[in-house]
């Protein structure tokens, strides 16, 4: 009995030290989990703290839809478009809009952080921190807040769409957007005539471009026409009517329209009808998109006419064709607080003088001319007082680099 009695000691005891070591093993594994999950916590924060933000998240809050790994896409209406993702290529390809982010990016774990302002100039969304949460609102523009946020600078055409064997300009095309808004332009003026149907199509004029013969095509002949540009050469590019440009604006939050419709050379009722168009398909797809036209008007009379389509809140005065005196576009746009640009053509006679420029700029107004493509062009004009430039060549960073030499 007393050899039972020890051996059921004995076997309590190793019981006892079995439960025990148990309770100790899942104690370790328990502190070690904890362990590791705030270093997870930690690294996660310091690279929240530091402006790194989770791309998941802001694909979540953005509404894309993960097709596979790397590719997503967005509906927004009735438009779709795609955004590839690829890590080792350190790019970012949003529906044929590229962004390197090989100085932006930081891997942890699993998961992928983008700096703040890439994510912002990717998506146009303004990031911020609610504690440990991330907020992520799409961004917005104040009147006139395009001549102070980009560099002062206007893609003519579109911008010049650039290749190995030459330059070309003038094709107010999809590639050329998508080139140049790659390359830093935020603000494109784009040319639009009528079709012969009545629609707004992306096109310099129906002499040198279309079938360049003075008749405008369809608006079916001219989405199956591929176009070209200044120089002719062997190269072909998309056309597009104003609501394919307008997509693009959906797309592309931060991207704002310069009209140049020509107005100047047709009936009122035509004018009108042309900005009709454009109000029309705008409405279609998001009111929000008529803060980002911006038309030009040739003429005093032209802006009571624009108005009775619509009170567009940026409005350029562009001088090339008009009447006026330099007195009395100053007396104009000093009574219109929708004109914040006056665009001059390049040595013009009856406007360009500092006087003038004076005069424009004490109304706080700011002063662009057309057409340079140089960095030469770019500092002489600007020591003339020039505020900003239409152009075909040079880049919003050429822009910044000027600037910062001041």
């Amino acid at each position: 009995m007393e050899e039972t009695m020890g051996r059921n000691k004995i076997d309590g005891y190793t019981r006892t030290r079995k439960r025990a070591h148990r309770w100790s093993n899942l104690h370790i594994v328990v502190v070690l989990s904890l362990f590791v999950c705030l270093l997870i916590g930690y690294k996660h924060f310091s690279l929240l703290r530091d402006g790194y933000i989770p791309l998941s998240t802001v694909l979540e809050k953005q509404s894309f839809q993960k097709i596979s790994d790397g590719q997503y896409k967005k509906k927004i209406g009735d438009l779709s478009y795609s955004l590839l993702i690829d890590i080792d290529k350190n790019s970012v390809t949003k529906a044929g809009y590229h962004f390197d982010i090989r100085n932006n990016i930081q891997h942890f774990l699993w998961m992928d952080y983008l700096s703040a302002d890439k994510i912002e100039e990717i998506f146009n969304v303004q990031v911020s921190l609610n504690g440990i949460f991330v907020d992520v609102q799409n961004i917005e523009f104040s009147q006139h807040q395009w001549t102070e946020k980009f560099p002062n600078l206007i893609a003519h055409a579109g911008g010049t769409y650039r290749e190995k064997s030459y330059n070309t300009f003038y094709t107010n095309s999809l590639e050329a957007l998508q080139q140049n808004y790659s390359m830093g332009h935020r603000v494109f003026e784009m040319d639009f005539y009528l079709t012969s149907d009545g629609k707004m199509a992306a096109v310099h004029d129906w002499n040198q471009f279309g079938y360049m013969n003075g008749l405008a095509l369809s608006s079916d002949e001219w989405k199956n026409f591929q176009t070209f540009g200044s120089p002719v050469t062997d190269s072909r590019f998309t056309t597009m009517l104003i609501g394919d440009v307008l997509d693009q604006m959906l797309i592309n939050k931060d991207m704002f329209l310069v009209t140049d419709t020509k107005s100047f050379e047709v009936s009122e009722q035509e004018v009108i009808h042309q900005f009709t168009e454009i109000y029309n398909e705008a409405m279609k797809r998001s009111p929000e998109l008529l803060s980002r036209i911006i038309p030009q008007i040739y003429n005093q009379t032209m802006y009571t006419t624009l108005k009775k389509v619509y009170d567009f809140s940026n409005v350029i005065y562009t001088l090339y064709v008009s009447p006026d005196s330099p007195e009395q576009v100053i007396e104009f746009v000093a009574n219109n607080p929708s004109i914040k640009v006056v665009t001059i053509p390049l040595n013009h006679g009856g406007y360009f003088n500092s006087e003038f420029f004076n005069n424009l700029h004490a109304l706080d107004k700011k002063i662009y001319t057309h057409t340079i493509h140089t960095y030469d062009e770019l500092t002489k004009y600007s020591a003339f007082g020039i505020d900003g430039f239409y152009t075909g060549l040079l880049l919003p960073s050429d822009m910044e680099r000027f600037k910062s030499l001041n």
